[in-house]
């Protein structure tokens, strides 16, 4: 047994025994801006459940799906500070332009190219992403019902776990990894796939996930349908790549109490 403390206590139990994590940021509008429309507090400690939400969706593909592993994902809630795992922003209404452009900036000085950055609203009777009006740095903007939010947000990271468990996806470089995410917009569009969000057509592609496709309500993702989307997705974009998992050896330095179990004999 893992002597770890980490490993002893808490729902997320499971990542605390694996190095192979992804961390993406959630950057959240000031307090006064936000609490006119959500309880923040309560929005944060809904951010954390949903780190042990994902944590048990990821656990699940990774019993499915055998000839790789997927990394596990954790949402930081950040406070306007924007770094390059940021992927997601949450306003508080339209008219605050010093926060967009804070964020503008952020993106700017720091050479800051993520593959994608979604702007979410909350607006009540909506589930809808289109363009977004903000900035031409956000990949869309999202309308969103308060009670979608937690849908929306767990499609978004479950993407990032399965793209970066190709090897051959991981490694792209930058401007590889943008033009993959409106790859996947038009495959949607190409094979004219359900969605369970609401898609307002502008002038330029759109961010998606195919767990948009795989979803079937607010509580439940249909998981074999979800890892059939990319499969064929990827033999469609990809036919000549193959995935290289790593050795047992590699995997094993991935644990985090590795060194507990060093003296096991690879065969």
């Amino acid at each position: 047994m893992s002597t770890n403390k980490r490993n002893k206590t808490g729902f997320n139990f499971l990542k605390a025994f694996t190095e192979n994590k992804e961390s993406r940021n959630i950057i959240l509008e000031d307090d006064d801006s936000l609490s006119k429309h959500t309880d923040v507090k309560r929005l944060e400690k809904e951010l954390e459940n949903m780190n042990e939400e994902i944590t048990k969706i990821i656990q699940n593909l990774n019993y499915i799906i055998c000839d790789r592993q997927l990394p596990y994902v954790n949402l930081i809630v950040e406070r306007r500070k924007v770094n390059s795992t940021s992927r997601i922003i949450l306003q508080g209404n339209n008219n605050t332009n010093y926060f967009i452009d804070d964020i503008i900036e952020q993106i700017n000085e720091n050479q800051i190219e993520p593959s994608h950055f979604i702007d979410i609203l909350f607006a009540a009777g909506y589930k809808e992403i289109k363009e977004s009006i903000s900035s031409d740095k956000f990949s869309a903007q999202v309308s969103i019902n308060r009670v979608f939010f937690e849908c929306i947000l767990l499609d978004m990271l479950l993407d990032i776990s399965m793209f970066n468990s190709y090897s051959f996806l991981r490694d792209m470089p930058p401007e590889e990894k943008y033009l993959f995410s409106y790859k996947k917009y038009r495959y949607y569009n190409k094979k004219n796939l359900k969605c369970f969000y609401n898609y307002k057509k502008g002038n330029k592609d759109l961010y998606f996930s195919f767990a948009f496709s795989a979803r079937t309500s607010e509580n439940e993702i249909d998981i074999q349908e979800y890892i059939s989307l990319w499969n064929d997705f990827i033999a469609f974009e990809y036919p000549s790549h193959v995935h290289k998992e790593l050795s047992i050896e590699e995997q094993l330095k991935y644990h985090v109490d590795s060194g507990q179990i060093s003296k096991v004999q690879i065969l």
